[in-house]
């Protein structure tokens, strides 16, 4: 005969070989479904929404990341959509989030790697940061523009480009890709002196 899957006791009934229909809120064996416990529900989203804010604090211990970057995290790893605002909102007021500090964790990385003006702009951009919060970051990008791309083409270029157009043209579009401006780049040729003609 057939067996209840719950308690593996042998369900007969008379003469039928069928299990017996159980009454609404209990298995065939008679036990009733084991209903969630009132808090249950609560204790659950308060489980989920310190899971929630320990993933962004884990993530912002590792490397400075935007407001926008740490939401998309979220998102990613399967919030729902009002956990992820809450926890959102308790950064801003725990004042976890700071745009600005991201902003200059870009322009210290441009100093780094030799890049332009223009790739921090880029940069920032992609990382959602603000235009208030990146003043300061593209302002100092800007400002330092021709000492870096004078350092990155002393590194790259020891022995000059001398009177070679040709050569002169590869680096200005050397220093085009690494995100100079147009007027940087035919500025740091002009100041090695090896420029002769007008930007």
């Amino acid at each position: 005969c057939r067996r209840c899957r719950r308690c593996r006791r042998c369900c007969r009934c008379r003469g039928a070989l069928s299990t017996p229909r159980a009454k609404p809120g209990s298995t065939a064996c008679g036990r009733a479904r084991r209903q969630p416990a009132p808090g249950a529900t609560l204790l659950s989203q308060e489980r989920e929404a310190r899971r929630a804010f320990a993933t962004a604090c884990r993530a912002l211990a590792r490397r400075p990341l935007s407001a926008i970057e740490i939401e998309a995290r979220l998102q990613q790893r399967g919030f729902e959509p009002d956990l992820v605002r809450t926890t959102m909102d308790r950064l801003r007021t725990e004042r976890l989030l700071n745009d600005s500090e991201v902003a200059g964790a870009v322009m210290r990385l441009a100093e780094r790697r030799g890049l332009g003006s223009r790739r921090v702009v880029q940069q920032l951009k992609r990382r959602g940061i603000g235009e208030d919060d990146a003043v300061d970051a593209i302002g100092d990008a800007r400002i330092g523009d021709l000492e870096r791309a004078l350092a990155l083409m002393g590194r790259r270029y020891p022995e000059g480009v001398a009177d070679d157009r040709r050569l002169q043209a590869r680096v200005a579009r050397f220093l085009l890709g690494r995100g100079f401006p147009t007027d940087v780049a035919f500025a740091a040729l002009k100041a090695s002196k090896k420029l002769t003609f007008e930007a």
